[in-house]
């Protein structure tokens, strides 16, 4: 839980930097708790100044979106990783796996855990990012595989 002690300003730094400074650190609901904890506590002698304060709600609002914009950025990531990982399903790879070392074989499926997105290579989860080889399947493993 987040507390603001009321305190003046003093010598050039004022509440209302400290809150900008801090604002990239917090989400926009304690920004805002904060923002009322400062007009509150103010000095009635030196109120803050409303350019001031619209300046730090701007501030807030363009914090937030780019939030939110990274947010959807990270999920179309994972989709386009999922498109591409499903993609390969029937090739073989040849990748290291979640703890099991090196694995080869047929890209069996794919399974998002969280924000991975892996294959499963003969019955192996082995992460997008350790991939190191992937082909078409020759004559002779679609056969074996087949059977």
């Amino acid at each position: 839980m987040t507390t603001v002690n009321a305190t003046s300003s003093t010598g050039g730094t004022s509440e209302s930097g400290l809150a900008s400074g801090v604002s990239q650190m917090l989400n926009s609901d304690e920004f805002i708790r904060i923002l009322l904890a400062e007009v509150q506590n103010q000095n009635p002698l030196e109120p803050m100044d409303n350019s001031e304060l619209v300046n730090q709600m701007t501030s807030i609002q363009s914090l937030e979106a780019t939030s939110n914009l990274n947010k959807s950025i990270n999920t179309m990531m994972i989709q386009q990783q999922i498109l591409g990982a499903g993609a390969l399903i029937g090739h073989w790879a040849t990748g290291v796996s979640q703890g099991d070392g090196r694995v080869t074989g047929v890209v069996e499926g794919v399974c998002v855990q969280g924000e991975n997105v892996n294959l499963v290579v003969s019955g192996y989860l082995v992460p997008v990012a350790n991939v190191e080889e992937v082909g078409p399947l020759s004559e002779e493993q679609e056969a074996n595989n087949g059977s």
